[in-house]
């Protein structure tokens, strides 16, 4: 699936523990601006009130708590929450349906998530192809705390929530707007005021890239001075390049309004989340198995990618593919120079724009390994660069519906193949066992990661 780690605004002052905001950490990345600037025309023409049917987005929760179970969201407060956004979207026809009971974490060092953790959080935990929701006690970002925060389309399927923004406030339904491709009212940065016209002569390209909001300056300038009084009226006095005065909406829920104040979307707000869901969105199901389309019974069992992936397939919602090679990969001072065995291997390209931190992930077949004892999966990496990333090797008994990382390597591991033996012992009981190769690109171009002779090998039940 898409992975791409959200750019957390860890610079926010002071001001931003102000309680009249509540404080979102969504920023775009430019990847995803790129996304969204496509299909402009169809968007500023659909309508969702020619919907007639009911827009079913599938959510998975999961509420943190502390390693012995304490602590966390209780299940009537995040029962009323999901109420409320239901009631909310329900203007738009869409609902939230869960697909499945809530998960609890039990994990002490994520009850207060830092938001260089998420990571972990999302990849050990995430339901595939369904909108994961994380509630934590209490985010925090370089030193601030947080409401909560997401990725635009195409980024990942999940949200991260501080409780106590929960259970008050309209946090939730704003992390969706994001989710499905609202800016804020004032633009696509956090911080910073708009670049939108009063007169609206270039509303469709700036600001919210919508029309029937007016140009918003930042309610909460320079995240740190309230620009609405608690009658809910705006006080500012800012004009735009052409000088003339702004009259935001303070009521508006993608704006930075006082938290109390925030109550409505536009026509065309709904219009765009309902043309997200329907096109951005489109692939959440329930179902969110792979198909194991290709079952692997018989063993010894050998992939080296000699003619094409063998079975082996590329993960539809991370960022970058894996890439077949039969020579050195493109960039100098990085990846292997040929294959470990045979003539091709696997590999992450690593040149820009595929670096920092994006993922490729790189899918087995299904495994029944009923019949084998002692089963062991071996297999030949490649991780040579300056800016290396990470190689996690992955284990799903689901069909992929959730990921256990069994390996991790990082760092420059030289010029060479080396090889790696892994027991599967106690997945001797599996019948669909798959593998998936995740790597993740590190901070330059020098950090191509590449697999090659994957085998998996046991003993027949009679010996």
């Amino acid at each position: 699936m898409k992975t791409y780690l959200v750019l957390i605004m860890i610079f926010l002052t002071a001001g931003l523990l102000n309680a009249q905001s509540e404080r979102c950490g969504t920023i775009p990345t430019q990847e995803e601006i790129t996304y969204l600037n496509r299909n402009q025309t169809n968007k500023e023409t659909f309508s969702y009130r020619y919907l007639t049917s009911v827009i079913e987005i599938p959510i998975a929760n999961h509420i943190v708590r502390t390693s012995n179970g304490d602590g966390g969201l209780s299940t009537q407060e995040l029962a009323t929450a999901i109420q409320n956004l239901n009631a909310f979207y329900a203007q738009a026809n869409i609902q939230f349906i869960e697909c499945e009971p809530v998960k609890f974490i039990d994990n002490s060092n994520w009850y207060d998530l830092v938001t260089s953790d998420d990571f972990n959080v999302y990849e050990t935990n995430n339901v595939r192809n369904v909108l994961n929701i994380y509630y934590f006690n209490s985010i925090n970002a370089g030193g601030f705390p947080l409401c909560g925060y997401t990725n635009f389309p195409p980024g990942p399927d999940r949200i991260m929530m501080a409780n106590s923004c929960t259970v008050s406030g309209t946090t939730l339904i704003h992390e969706i707007g994001h989710y499905l491709s609202l800016y804020h009212t004032h633009g696509t940065s956090n911080c910073g005021t708009t670049d939108e016209l009063v007169d609206k002569s270039n509303c469709s390209v700036a600001g919210d890239r919508l029309c029937d909001t007016p140009a918003d300056p930042n309610l909460y300038r320079n995240c740190a001075t309230s620009l609405v009084d608690y009658n809910c009226v705006y006080t500012g006095t800012l004009t735009d390049v052409k000088g003339q005065a702004y009259n935001p909406q303070t009521n508006n829920i993608m704006s930075y309004g006082r938290a109390s104040c925030k109550s409505i979307f536009t026509q065309q707000q709904f219009d765009r989340v309902v043309y997200s869901a329907l096109n951005d969105r489109d692939y959440l199901s329930c179902n969110s198995s792979i198909s194991c389309s290709t079952l692997i019974s018989s063993f010894p069992y050998t992939e080296g990618f000699e003619s094409g992936l063998g079975g082996w397939i590329q993960d539809t919602r991370d960022d970058i593919n894996w890439t077949r090679n039969g020579n050195g990969t493109p960039s100098v001072d990085t990846g292997p120079a040929s294959a470990a065995e045979g003539s091709y291997y696997m590999f992450t390209e690593a040149s820009n724009p595929n670096y920092p931190g994006k993922v490729a992930n790189l899918v087995s077949p299904c495994f029944d390994l009923s019949s084998v004892n002692n089963p062991e999966l071996t297999f030949k990496y490649h991780m040579y660069g300056a800016s290396m990333g990470t190689l996690r090797v992955q284990i799903s008994v689901n069909k992929g519906s959730s990921w256990t990382t069994f390996l991790t390597r990082t760092c420059n591991q030289g010029n060479l193949w080396q090889t790696i033996n892994l027991s599967l012992n106690s997945y001797t009981t599996q019948t669909a066992l798959m593998i998936r190769f995740n790597g993740t690109t590190g901070t330059g171009y020098n950090s191509d990661i590449a697999v090659d002779s994957v085998s998996l090998a046991g003993e027949c039940p009679n010996k």
